[in-house]
């Protein structure tokens, strides 16, 4: 996320130069592709989780029970597992977000975003876009 609208340029570019960086997690740390817990509120940046609204379809759970984060998951972690979102001028692998096999007309997922920034952050307004594409299966 860059502030005031400049470009952030690599995936570490952090606040020395106006960016908000992806999240690194915690004691191992996520990429786009492996999620893990996000335990420290000393890991600053920005990341995402997800959760089942109905059906089963998320890729994998806030919630998980195991590292990486699976679709294993239920309310009995205390942790909350998050990926870093793919990077298109790294270049990173887009993800999937949900999928099912067969085609479905009421399976919904929460996408939530996290952000934690240090003290030092410069005051701004930062932002960045997220585009998420729909495939049909039919």
């Amino acid at each position: 996320m860059g502030k005031d609208g400049i470009a952030c340029t690599g995936a570490t570019a952090g606040e020395s130069v106006n960016c908000i960086q992806d999240t690194l997690c915690g004691a191992v740390s996520c990429s786009e592709t492996a999620g893990y817990y996000w335990t420290s509120t000393a890991k600053y940046g920005m990341g995402f989780s997800l959760a089942n609204v109905s059906g089963t379809d998320a890729s994998f759970l806030y919630d998980s029970t195991s590292e990486p984060c699976t679709t294993t998951g239920g309310g009995t972690s205390t942790n909350f597992c998050a990926r870093q979102f793919a990077d298109q001028e790294a270049p990173e692998t887009k993800q999937t977000i949900m999928s099912n096999a067969a085609p479905v007309a009421s399976s919904q997922v929460y996408l939530c975003y996290r952000l934690n920034v240090s003290t030092t952050q410069p005051a701004g307004y930062y932002f960045n876009k997220v585009q998420l594409t729909a495939t049909a299966t039919f």
